[in-house]
């Protein structure tokens, strides 16, 4: 008895075996594309890690610090010293520029070991990969070291280390027991720095700062290069992608099957017998290929790990198996299988059901009324909303108002198409074809008019809000702050070596007792008029427009300037407000103005204010430098990749605890619109796919009434316009909601709809593609009666 099935199985197999081929391979490339590119970005976020980790030394905290709190850190049990210099390594006549890190303890895990020991002994030193190639030396050898414009010594190479986020970096790593605090200021420790309260003051002064390895492992994905970090969400559009193919593949192949089940029905079998070895094999070739695919990218990656982690400047120990993206795939094909027989029940479930009922014109007209009716009188209110100055918050209710009157309008777009006069028995299977597809349409017209009023109004508001404001930092720069002295000043250095041009550096003031701030002259005035010094108290029209920050910070000048410089977007009559505050009063103590010119690249996350470092000035307002700085490096974008890799890795090395912003990419308003984008898309996507399902289930259903038209002599013509104005349905009333669509926009957004793009007509346009391949699949009927 059991084999029979197994025969069957064979036999079906051996007899459809190319069509199980083309799946499985369908499947292999997808697998294979969908896991090999979530792979290579869980390779390139690892390295990140891995990078991370080392440069902490694998310590749970890491403070950066300046001389001040050195020797405190250094008499205090737990924190280890990590100093850090630009200097050179040499081998006879060759000769590298690279950093030199020192540590105290021998066996600190600082960078990632490749090969060889770490450094015992004062004599002995690390150099990285890249120093190791360029020199040509190898365990062993004698090299020469000079840090921190110290006379060259020789050590002897006992280990060979790597910086997994950047293998092109170059330099050594030392072991001296006698490490002076005042050169170190990163220290490496288990403990909470915040519970020591020496540490605790540092911070609140802005003297030092700390992270968490846990914190800076979060944000390993802003250190991904920007052709990785391109990457991360193509993984999830190409499953979108593959689920597509995968059922549209399946159900093309689902007549086959059919007339397969048919037959083996014929020989004598029941439906579910028939059906089963065809499943099977289905889901076999589904699996098998998917496995494939799978196994075969990670094999490929792991053989090319160390040429494709060298294109992007990187160095992969590891190509890491996605499992979530993994499972996540295999679920959506498996899901494809369970589907696509289900759509056959259906199909003849709705056979049967449309046979025994008798067609109506409309489809809940009632229902469909009253959404048209709400959503226009939605509409009308949002509209009147715009006459009032400010625009009333009513306006914002314009896209829930387009969703309802794109709800309601299939039903009356249907009913306007079944009242052309024609023969009966067309017009019954003109609302049969039409009732079908009634469903999908109006969940269709919904979700584009939500997803394209939603894009245009998101890139109209933004491109008005950035057309408006200053940016949050100058276009294509990285923002490092606060960085000790000596850190920012190797930090510029590896700069300009990289071919960097523009920079800036400001000296972060002391704020012990006062904090100093900047605003608009404008609230100082509203403040003294109320006779208050909260800035707080004070209504919202006072505050300063066009600027991302309204009380900014205040710096000193590295370089010498003439006279202060602002944040253009505060200064009024050629002057700015200036606040001083108790240090963690929310209530100033005085106010004042002081003159400034305009400073371009001042404002959002940079400092408002930029004092000159005049003594008599500083005196003036009481600061004195606190011993760090922040840094702007202006050109950052214009530099390679492997450069931008470099100094993202020496900006985590020298600065772990400081902030890092990197402006290279889109901006938080390009960010809103591409997401935006994204959106449309997906629900084109969706809205096609459901679209055409949905026509598939209707067409299969009718299968039998084609034949007959065909058998009874009936022409190609009537057919053909049959199939046409079923496609008209979902067509016009597509194309009735885009004005809907445009209004919605125009009443709930704040700037032109000339400003919308063109991604917000991406869903529109998708259906009406969708709509375009409907009458193929009507047309499309078996050779013969009964298949």
């Amino acid at each position: 008895m059991t084999s029979k099935p197994i025969r069957i199985h064979r036999s079906w197999a051996r007899y459809r075996w190319r069509m199980l081929v083309l799946i499985g391979l369908v499947c292999a490339v997808f697998a294979a594309a969908v896991v090999g590119v979530a792979a290579i970005v869980a390779a390139s976020r690892q390295a990140i890690d891995d990078s991370t980790a080392g440069n902490q030394a694998g310590r749970p905290f890491v403070v950066q610090t300046g001389a001040g709190l050195a020797r405190t850190l250094d008499a205090t049990d737990g924190f280890e010293p990590i100093a850090e210099s630009l200097g050179t390594i040499a081998s006879g006549s060759r000769l590298v520029d690279g950093t030199v890190r020192v540590t105290k303890s021998p066996q600190l895990p600082v960078a990632t070991l490749l090969d060889g020991r770490r450094a015992e002994q004062p004599a002995e030193v690390l150099v990285t990969l890249a120093t190791a190639s360029t020199l040509a030396v190898h365990i062993g050898d004698d090299v020469e070291v000079a840090a921190a414009d110290q006379h060259a010594v020789s050590y002897r190479v006992v280990g060979v280390v790597v910086d997994p986020a950047d293998r092109t970096a170059q330099g050594a790593i030392l072991n001296d027991a006698d490490l002076e605090p005042s050169a170190v200021a990163v220290w490496a420790s288990d403990h909470d720095p915040a519970s020591l309260k020496t540490v605790r003051t540092a911070l609140e002064r802005r003297t030092a700062s700390y992270q968490t390895l846990d914190s800076a492992l979060e944000t390993s994905d802003e250190r991904l290069p920007d052709a990785i970090a391109d990457l991360k969400y193509v993984p999830w559009v190409l499953m979108a992608v593959a689920s597509c193919v995968l059922l549209g593949l399946l159900l093309a192949l689902l007549p086959v099957a059919r007339g397969d089940v048919a037959g083996l029905q014929a020989a004598g079998m029941t439906a579910r017998a028939a059906s089963s070895p065809i499943v099977i094999c289905v889901a076999a070739s589904v699996l098998v290929g998917h496995v494939l695919g799978v196994v075969g990218v990670q094999a490929s990656l792991a053989l090319a790990r160390d040429p494709l982690s060298a294109a992007i400047g990187q160095y992969w120990l590891v190509v890491p198996v996605p499992w979530t993206t993994t499972i996540l795939s295999l679920a959506v094909v498996a899901a494809g299988i369970v589907v696509v027989p289900h759509v056959v029940a259906v199909a003849e479930i709705g056979q049967t059901w449309r046979s025994r009922r008798s067609p109506k014109v409309a489809s809940g007209p009632i229902y469909s009324a009253l959404a048209l009716l709400v959503g226009v009188l939605v509409m009308g209110a949002a509209s009147l909303g715009t006459l009032s100055v400010p625009p009333s918050q009513v306006t914002l209710a314009a896209p829930l108002g387009a969703v309802l009157v794109a709800g309601g309008l299939p039903a009356f777009m249907r009913r306007a198409l079944a009242s052309r006069k024609s023969r009966a028995a067309t017009r019954v299977i003109d609302l049969r074809l039409s009732h079908g597809v009634h469903g999908a349409v109006t969940f269709a017209c919904i979700v584009i008019a939500a997803a394209s009023s939603h894009s245009a109004q998101v890139s109209q508001d933004s491109s008005a809000f950035e057309s408006s404001t200053r940016a949050e930092a100058p276009s294509g720069s990285l923002l490092i702050d606060a960085l000790p002295d000596d850190a920012a000043g190797t930090l510029t250095r590896r700069f300009t070596d990289l071919g960097g041009e523009q920079f800036d550096a400001y000296e972060v003031p002391l704020e012990t007792d006062t904090q100093l701030r900047v605003t608009s002259p404008d609230l100082i005035r509203c403040m003294s008029e109320r006779h208050t010094l909260d800035p707080d108290a004070v209504p919202a029209e006072c505050l300063p427009t066009g600027t991302y920050s309204t009380i900014n910070t205040v710096v000193i000048s590295t370089t010498s300037i003439p006279a202060p410089s602002a944040d253009p977007a505060l200064i009024q009559g050629g002057e700015v407000g200036v606040l001083t505050f108790p240090t963690g009063s929310r209530t100033a103590s005085t106010t004042n103005t002081v003159a400034a010119s305009p400073g371009d690249t001042l404002g959002g996350h940079l400092p408002g204010l930029v004092l000159p470092a005049d003594p008599d000035v500083l005196d003036q307002y009481g600061l004195q430098p606190g011993g760090t700085q922040i840094v702007v490096l202006l050109d950052f974008g214009s530099l390679g990749e492997q450069a931008k890799a470099s100094l993202r890795s020496d900006v985590a090395r020298l600065g772990p605890g400081a902030q890092v912003m990197d402006s290279t990419g889109d901006s938080a308003y390009q960010r809103d619109r591409v997401v935006a984008a994204g959106q449309a898309m997906a629900a084109g996507v969706l809205a096609s796919v459901i679209l055409i399902l949905a026509a598939a289930v209707v067409a299969l259903a009718h299968r039998r009434t084609m034949r007959v038209l065909i058998d009874i002599g009936t022409p190609s013509r009537p057919r053909v316009g049959m199939a046409l104005r079923w496609a008209a349905f979902p067509a016009l009333s597509i194309l009735a909601t885009l004005p809907i669509i445009v209004a919605a926009a125009q009443v709930a957004g704040v700037g032109s709809f000339a400003d919308s793009g063109y991604w917000w007509a991406v869903p529109p346009a998708t259906l009406l593609l969708a709509s375009v391949v409907m009458p193929a699949l009507l047309l499309r009927v078996p050779p013969r009666l009964g298949e």
